[in-house]
């Protein structure tokens, strides 16, 4: 019923896998631009499995081979598969996912698919890839077209919750202040202590358009921050990611910017695709005696922005997940399926 083609490289992905509707939370990590600048840093080597129904194309999958464990432990297949096989795994693994991409790792048609056989072609396709019988595919969650994935096993792969997505669901909402009228007490004095300091440390925030962003200057805040917290990172590897992004055609960004004394001190990077506005790289600096704009620049200002540029959904990714429940951020389960069989 359905074919498979192999892919070695985003470039020589046909345009028509890129025509399918891709109107979900995720989308961004599903454009051409994200694939061509992220899929390399995953793992040994990225190919894409092109599916056709009758000719037409229906879906594509992103995969990246994982001869051995990853030393980023947010996107670690080995680690992925031991835990829900429950066994050490080594050697080859095959990776169905985009880098940050929590939500529907495959790009399909919005034609009903059957996700059964979708996926045992995948697993097929890849097996005879790589010759590897270990097949992860991550990260889905409840937003994605392929139902409810709240039970252990289904089409022929196990499943297991092994990470989260925040979503802000903005459709309710015109103005900040709407939103705050929507949360609990306790949250309003979070937020409103929040811009208090903010303003009480002579912090300012401004929105900068993607083009007018300084990716070298970025760069080395964003750099601070993994560094403190154990990830050294070039700042030029950051500042390579931020100029690609500004570029773009298929994504619109900007960042929200704090300012102290004239000076930038923080930045958090936004990338929107559709109506969907994803908070991606964040950067302070760590100076003494100047101000921590975290909560301004993650929260407040952000959400004011999301709204500002017409956003239904923000989407914060995964990780920090307490932080942004006591912001008022929704956080969902994501599943990874893992075959050990093909």
């Amino acid at each position: 019923m359905y074919a498979f083609e192999y892919f070695d490289n985003i470039e020589s992905v046909p345009e028509a896998f890129f025509d399918m509707d891709q109107s979900s939370i995720s989308s961004l990590y599903k454009t051409r631009t994200w694939l061509r600048v992220s899929q390399w840093r995953l793992g040994d080597q990225s190919y894409y499995i092109g599916i056709r129904e009758r000719g037409n194309p229906i879906a594509l999958a992103p995969m990246v081979t994982f001869r051995q464990p990853s030393d980023y432990s947010t996107t670690d297949p080995h680690l992925v598969a031991s835990k829900i096989l429950k066994r050490d795994i080594t050697g080859t693994v095959n990776y169905c996912a985009t880098l940050f991409g929590v939500g529907q790792p495959i790009l399909h048609s919005s034609v009903n698919l059957e996700w059964d056989a979708l996926l045992r072609v995948i697993r097929t396709a890849a097996w005879k890839r790589t010759g590897s019988h270990i097949t992860v595919v991550g990260w889905f969650t409840s937003f994605d077209a392929i139902g409810d994935l709240s039970q252990q096993t289904m089409y022929g792969m196990l499943i297991a919750p092994e990470n989260s997505l925040s979503i802000l669901d903005l459709r309710d909402f015109q103005t900040f202040d709407d939103f705050l009228s929507s949360v609990p007490s306790k949250v309003r004095v979070s937020y409103r202590h929040d811009m208090k300091v903010a303003a009480q440390a002579n912090i300012t925030f401004r929105d900068v358009p993607g083009i007018e962003l300084n990716p070298s200057e970025l760069g080395v805040l964003a750099t601070n921050v993994m560094e403190k917290y154990g990830n050294h990172v070039p700042p030029q590897r950051i500042e390579s990611f931020i100029r690609k992004m500004s570029q773009a055609t298929d994504i619109d960004s900007g960042a929200v910017m704090a300012f102290y004394e004239g000076k930038v001190i923080g930045f958090t990077l936004y990338l929107q695709v559709g109506s969907t506005l994803y908070a991606h790289t964040y950067g302070r600096s760590y100076e003494k005696d100047v101000p921590n704009p975290y909560f301004g620049l993650g929260y407040t200002t952000l959400i004011t922005t999301a709204l500002e540029h017409g956003a239904s959904y923000l989407n914060y990714g995964s990780g920090a997940g307490d932080t942004k429940k006591a912001r008022g951020i929704a956080t969902v389960p994501a599943y990874a399926m893992v075959a050990d069989y093909f």
